[in-house]
């Protein structure tokens, strides 16, 4: 159940009455537990609303006019020492107040610094995580790089070797066929010489044979070579894909490595505005600490002002008594 401002000053009225300073660890103890922001402020309201702790009075006695200055004097005495009092028992309390205020704003801010601490080295770890494992898929996208370039590079020789080799089958087929025109053309002239060049005309056809041959291993081989061009060119195009895959990857990677220096830098902006949060506490805390130094000042005016007090009450006792000798 929440502690209410009624029951703080049901307390503080309590501890007051009973002459007794009411602190915020004495009113903790009576009420058992509350914020202890709310309560020095409830207190704070309380004095500032001329809440003061009680004090006895010395009596004043009835007595007769030769004894009136020694009572006057015990009266400003009296009065004296309980402003002093309360004068001490609100200056302790400011700076009991003062000082919880400041141990738990001191606690805040170690709190705070910590955790912003180990948030910036749990970043920090990421960072370099994250930007050792984009160097490494860097490097080993580069070297699959390389290894495809040097791959494509054999691919393509390969090609041109085929081509060349293509070539040349190209020019054997004509040359094949040359030889059959060539064989045709003695043929046709061996018919008209049938009879004396028939042995001619059996060679021209082996040869025609034997051309027809060598045409269709050309073209066989002609059908080979392109059958592995055509392998050449599906080869490079895989290579020419993995490359860009890996070209895709490198990319991420420096994308990855951009992220984690921008995670990084706003990690090192949080830790300077926690830094600049810790001064301004620091200010707060010196301001609190020149609030006291001037209540210690006040205080020590009011013993000053007692003092004078006190031998002006001295030096009229002293005269009156003098008075009282003269007269007798």
């Amino acid at each position: 159940m929440a502690i209410t401002e009624e029951q703080i000053l049901d307390t503080i009225r309590s501890l007051a009455s009973q002459g007794k300073n009411p602190t915020t660890r004495a009113i903790r103890a009576l009420i058992g537990g509350g914020s202890t922001e709310r309560i020095m402020q409830v207190a704070k309201n309380w004095r500032d609303a001329g809440g003061t702790v009680a004090t006895v009075p010395q009596p004043i006695e009835d007595v007769g006019a030769q004894q009136a200055p020694d009572k006057i004097i015990l009266v400003l005495t009296s009065a004296a020492e309980a402003i002093w009092k309360v004068a001490q028992t609100e200056a302790a309390a400011a700076l009991d107040d003062a000082r919880q205020a400041l141990e738990a704003e001191r606690d805040d801010l170690r709190a705070e610094r910590d955790a912003a601490a180990a948030e910036l080295n749990a970043i920090r770890e990421q960072i370099d995580t994250a930007s050792r494992e984009a160097q490494t898929r860097v490097l080993d996208a580069e070297s699959q790089v390389a290894e495809l370039r040097g791959e494509l590079s054999s691919l393509r020789m390969m090609l041109n070797e085929t081509r060349e080799q293509m070539l040349e089958a190209k020019t054997a087929q004509a040359q094949a066929e040359s030889l059959v025109s060539g064989a045709t053309a003695r043929a046709i002239q061996a018919e008209a010489h049938a009879e004396a060049e028939t042995n001619a005309r059996a060679q021209a056809e082996n040869r025609a044979t034997a051309a027809e041959k060598s045409l269709a291993v050309a073209e066989q081989r002609i059908a080979a070579l392109e059958k592995e061009n055509a392998t050449a060119h599906t080869t490079v195009e895989r290579v020419e894909v993995s490359a860009e895959s890996a070209r895709k990857a490198a990319e991420e990677a420096r994308r990855a490595q951009a992220k984690a220096e921008a995670a990084q830098a706003r990690a090192e902006a949080q830790a300077q505005a926690a830094e600049r949060r810790a001064t301004e506490a620091e200010a707060r805390v010196q301001a609190q600490a020149d609030s006291l130094l001037e209540a210690q000042y006040r205080v020590a005016q009011a013993e000053k002002e007692l003092a004078v007090a006190e031998q002006k009450a001295v030096g009229q006792k002293t005269s009156h008594r003098a008075q009282k000798k003269q007269a007798t």
